[in-house]
């Protein structure tokens, strides 16, 4: 019986062992992510938006060579300023492609 126990045990360790080789598997794949695609929109706030107030719209156009990546950099830059703690909420402004 005991050798009956530690047989199965020991099959199931081995049988892990293969599951945890194909996690590690996928993990190591997902190292290397695909290449981000561009959002369609995007809300800036820089230091933070004020609740309860509608952004002011701004149309982007890809055929001007405005890029979205640019305006989320510089919302981002924005927000890490220690300015911040002095300026408050804005309204916002929501960024969106219009061709």
């Amino acid at each position: 019986m005991f050798r009956l126990i530690v047989l199965v045990v020991g099959l199931l360790l081995l049988a892990g062992c293969s599951v945890l080789e194909d996690v590690f598997e996928q993990d190591r794949a997902s190292d290397n992510p695909p290449a981000t695609v561009e959002p369609e929109s995007y809300k800036a706030c820089g230091c933070g938006c004020c609740l309860g107030i509608e952004p002011l719209e701004v149309c982007l156009y890809h055929a001007q060579g405005n890029s979205l990546s640019a305006v989320i950099a510089e919302d981002q830059s924005m927000a890490q300023s220690p300015d911040c703690a002095f300026v408050g909420c804005a309204p916002g402004v929501l960024y969106r492609y219009c061709d």
